[in-house]
C-alpha cells in the first residue's frame, strides 16, 4: 500500500471531477496533479523519499483539487466533492485491508484485533502514534496520539478535511 498517487485514486478523482465541473474535468485534475508538488514544497518532506512522504505526495492531491475546486464552485461545493473522494478512497483501503483478513479468525473481536495489525503494518496507521487505552474481550479502545495527516492538513489551514469518523461509522 506503499505508493504515490494511485490509478485507482485518480480514476475516483476523475469520476467526482466529472459529477462536479462536467467536460472541464481534464483541466482541473491537471492542474490539481501539478499542485500537488508545489504543496509538498512547503513541507517538512519536501525532498523525502521514504514511505511516508510517498503518501503525503498522494494526500497532497486532495489540498490541490480543493484550491481548484474552490475557485470554479466556491467553499462549499468544493468541501462537499472532496469529502466524497476522500471516503469513498478511505473506503476503498479499509476495504482492501478486510479482504487480506480472510485466513484470521472469524469471531468479531479478533478479526476487529486481526485487522487493526494490519493496518498498522501496510496502511497509512503505520505513521500514526497510538496508544491502546483499554484491550477487553469486547473493547477495543486506542487513541491517536499523532498524526501527521493534521500535521499536513493543518500546514494549509484546511482542517475542514478532517473527516469525523464517528459521523461515518455510526
Amino acid at each position: 500500500m506503499n505508493r504515490s498517487i494511485s490509478n485507482s485514486d485518480t480514476g475516483t478523482a476523475i469520476s467526482m471531477l466529472r459529477r462536479y465541473v462536467g467536460r472541464s474535468w481534464p483541466i482541473v485534475l491537471s492542474k490539481g496533479l501539478l499542485g500537488t508538488r508545489a504543496l509538498v514544497r512547503q513541507t517538512r518532506w519536501r525532498g523525502e523519499r521514504g514511505e511516508q512522504a510517498a503518501f503525503i505526495r498522494r494526500l497532497a492531491l486532495f489540498p490541490a483539487l480543493y484550491l481548484q475546486l474552490k475557485s470554479r464552485l466556491g467553499t462549499e461545493q468544493a468541501l462537499v466533492a472532496l469529502r466524497q473522494m476522500m471516503v469513498t478512497i478511505g473506503v476503498r483501503e479499509v476495504n482492501g485491508i478486510l479482504q487480506s483478513l480472510t485466513d484470521h479468525p472469524t469471531d468479531p473481536m479478533n478479526r476487529l484485533l486481526a485487522f487493526s495489525e494490519v493496518a498498522q503494518r501496510e496502511s497509512p496507521n503505520k505513521f500514526f502514534l497510538s496508544t491502546i487505552v483499554e484491550l477487553t474481550p469486547d473493547r477495543l479502545h486506542y487513541q491517536i496520539t499523532g498524526c501527521f495527516v493534521h500535521e499536513f492538513f493543518k500546514i494549509f489551514k484546511v482542517s475542514q478535511f478532517r473527516i469525523n469518523s464517528q459521523k461515518i461509522f455510526h
